[in-house]
Order: C-alpha cells, then sequence, then structure tokens
C-alpha cells in the first residue's frame, strides 16, 4: 500500500514575487557587506584603486538592498537598467525615502568618480593621483593631475547607516562579522563597527 503524497499547495504569484523581493534583499546585503569588507582588506593592503572599486560595489548594492524593501519585483528587475552602477541615481532616489541623511552627500561623489579608473584606460589616457586610506585625507594643492581621494571614515558612517537603513538583523550580521580574519578587518580603525566590545 503506497502512502499519499501530502498536498502541496501551489505559491500565488504575490508569494512567489514577496520571496523573489526578500531573496534579492538579502543577498545585495551580504554581497555588499562582503564587498565591503573585502575593501577595507584591501586599503589595509594598500591595494589602489581597487579597495575603491570594492567600496564602490559595497555601496551600490547596499542601496539598491535599501530600496528593494519597498519596491515591487518589476521595479527591482530593472535597477540595471533605471540605475546601472550610478552611485548619484542610487542615492538620489535613497535620499526620497531616508531624509536628513544629505552628510553623506560628498561621500557619494567622491567614490563615484572611481568609477572613472575602474578600468586602465582612462587612467592611462587622462592620468590620475590616488590617496585611499583608514585616516583624513590631507587638503592637496592643486596641479595638473586629477586627484581621487578616499577615507574608510567617510565610508564607515556610510555603512553603517545603509546597514541600519536596510533593517537587517543586527544579532545575524554580528554573527557574520565574527569569522576570523574577517572580523579584523572589519574593526580595523572603524569608530562605527558594531562588533567592537560585544
Amino acid at each position: 500500500m503506497s502512502a499519499e503524497v501530502p498536498y502541496i499547495r501551489e505559491r500565488t504569484q504575490a508569494e512567489r514575487d514577496e520571496s523573489y523581493r526578500s531573496s534579492y534583499w538579502m543577498h545585495a546585503l551580504e554581497y555588499g557587506l562582503n564587498y565591503y569588507v573585502c575593501g577595507r582588506f584591501a586599503v589595509a593592503a594598500r591595494m589602489m584603486p581597487v579597495s575603491a572599486s570594492l567600496f564602490h560595489h559595497a555601496v551600490e548594492l547596499l542601496l539598491k538592498a535599501c530600496l528593494a524593501l519597498d519596491d515591487l519585483v518589476e521595479e527591482i528587475a530593472k535597477y540595471d537598467e533605471t540605475y546601472g552602477h550610478s552611485l548619484p541615481l542610487l542615492w538620489e532616489e535613497f535620499r526620497k525615502r531616508n531624509p536628513g541623511s544629505e552628510e553623506h552627500d560628498p561621500t557619494i561623489e567622491d567614490l563615484h568618480k572611481f568609477e572613472l579608473v575602474r578600468y586602465p584606460e582612462n587612467l592611462i589616457s587622462e592620468g590620475g593621483m590616488f590617496s585611499i586610506g583608514f585616516f583624513e585625507n590631507l587638503e592637496q594643492e592643486p596641479n595638473s593631475y586629477r586627484r581621487f581621494t578616499l577615507s574608510t571614515l567617510q565610508i564607515d558612517p556610510l555603512v553603517a547607516l545603509l546597514m541600519k537603513a536596510s533593517s537587517y538583523n543586527p544579532v545575524l550580521l554580528k554573527d557574520m562579522l565574527a569569522r576570523e580574519p574577517l572580523k579584523t578587518y572589519y574593526e580595523l580603525h572603524n569608530q562605527v563597527a558594531i562588533t567592537k566590545n560585544a
């Protein structure tokens, strides 16, 4: 005698949409966090401008995760078409939904400049000087070189804001960041690290 197969109800379109939206949100957050910690490691290893590219990916994905909280599946599916890799466009939409975050405008501007040198062609043809580190970038005298500057003192508070705005579970975040050496590079000179003194 064969056992009866229990009835499994087919999911509705609304349930499938919610599953896709929540999966996108979760993956975008985790990818963003991974890029962020890799970017901090790259700063420690003095990898320029790759460290800035990693931070650019991190902020892009964290912004998309924040927007995905409220957007319809159809809108999420068009993120590449609507925003591409443009931090200014993503940030503009984020700010509409999260007023009071304008203090990070200069960070978005500084970080987005690095898209110009994401690949070597532009750097070879037009040149540039890099300054990326854990501490405040000193004001430079203007000269004939294009300057690309970035500090984790700018990036860390921005990422903290985006993680909070994303509604990510802080307990799960702390667990994710507990592994070594990930924890070390996340906390290194990080004044807003949630895992410190935990």
